[in-house]
C-alpha cells in the first residue's frame, strides 16, 4: 500500500507520513515543548520512586520536587536548558508534577500505612522458628494442655488514637495493594484501647486509655448501658505498665473468674516496653 493510500485509510496528511518516515521528525514525537527532563532522567526518576517503596520509605511530592532540582543542579548537559514558566530556580511546580504522573501511569499518589522495621523485615524462617520456640517454652514448663485449648488462649493488643493526627501523600508505583512506611512512636497525646479477644471468640472487655491523671465521671457516664469495660488513664493516653497491670489484676482476672475458666491461661501479645 502506499504512503498516499495509508494516509487516506487512516486520515492522516501524507506529509506528515512522510516525514515520519524518512527521520525529519521523530516516530516518538508529541505535541508542545519538549519534556525538561529526557526520558533516561525521568527513568531514573521513576525508578527511584519505586525502589524507595519497596523499601518501606516511600517518597513524598516534595521529595520527588527536590529530586528533579537536583538533577537539573548535577546535570552535564554541555548547554544551558531552557527552563519553561512553571519552574523558579530549577524547582518544578504543579504543572510538571501532573504532567509528569500523566506521563508514568505505573505511578499513583497514596497515603501510606504504618510499619515497624521489625513487622517490614519478617521472613518465613522467622516466623517457623518462633512457632518452634513457642512450643518447646510451654514443653518445659509443662503447659501443653493450656497451649491446645482455645478456652486458654488469649489475645491482647493496643490500638492508638493520635487525637491530632497528620497525613500525608506519596508517590507510589499504581497498583501497590499495600503501602507501608516506616515510621517511630511520636509523643502525642493520644487515646488507646486495649482490646482482648480469646481463641474461642469470647471477648473479655477491653480498657480504653485516656490522658490524663484521673478518669473524669462524665467520661464514664457517656458508656453505652449494660456495655462491659474498664477505663485507664495516663499523661499521654499510651499504655504503660501501670495499666497493663491495672487492667490484668482487675478487669481480666475478674472475667476469668466470672466464666470459670481453667488456670493457667496464656495472654499473647506482641513485643512491648511495658
Amino acid at each position: 500500500m502506499s504512503i498516499r493510500a495509508v494516509g487516506r485509510k487512516y486520515n492522516i496528511p501524507e506529509v506528515t507520513l512522510r516525514h515520519k518516515l524518512s527521520g525529519y521528525h521523530s516516530m516518538d514525537g508529541k505535541h508542545g515543548p519538549k519534556p525538561l527532563l529526557s526520558n533516561a532522567e525521568e527513568e531514573i526518576l521513576v525508578n527511584y520512586i519505586k525502589g524507595a517503596c519497596r523499601h518501606a520509605h516511600p517518597v513524598t511530592k516534595k521529595n520527588v520536587l527536590s529530586a528533579v532540582e537536583r538533577i537539573l543542579q548535577e546535570a552535564e548537559h554541555g548547554y544551558e536548558r531552557k527552563r519553561p514558566p512553571s519552574f523558579t530556580g530549577n524547582t518544578p511546580k504543579q504543572k510538571w508534577w501532573t504532567l509528569f504522573l500523566k506521563r508514568h501511569p505505573t505511578l499513583s499518589f497514596r497515603t501510606p500505612e504504618a510499619l515497624t522495621s521489625a513487622r517490614k523485615n519478617v521472613s518465613v524462617r522467622k516466623i517457623k522458628e518462633w512457632f518452634t520456640n513457642a512450643h518447646d517454652y510451654f514443653s518445659e514448663i509443662n503447659a501443653l494442655d493450656a497451649l491446645q485449648d482455645p478456652a486458654r488462649n488469649f489475645n491482647i493488643d493496643e490500638s492508638g488514637f493520635c487525637l491530632s493526627p497528620i497525613h500525608g501523600k506519596v508517590v507510589v508505583p499504581k497498583g501497590e495493594k499495600h503501602v507501608f512506611e516506616e515510621n517511630s512512636i511520636h509523643h502525642k497525646q493520644n487515646l488507646t484501647v486495649l482490646g482482648c479477644i480469646c481463641a474461642d471468640g469470647s471477648l473479655p472487655p477491653p480498657m480504653t486509655i485516656y490522658p490524663r491523671k484521673r478518669a473524669s465521671a462524665n467520661i464514664i457516664e457517656k458508656f453505652p448501658v449494660g456495655y462491659e469495660f474498664t477505663v485507664g488513664k495516663s499523661e499521654k493516653g499510651y499504655i504503660t505498665y501501670e495499666t497493663l497491670f491495672e487492667y490484668l489484676c482487675n478487669s481480666f482476672h475478674d472475667w476469668i473468674n466470672a466464666h470459670n475458666v481453667k488456670r493457667p491461661v496464656i495472654v499473647w501479645t506482641d513485643w512491648h516496653e511495658t
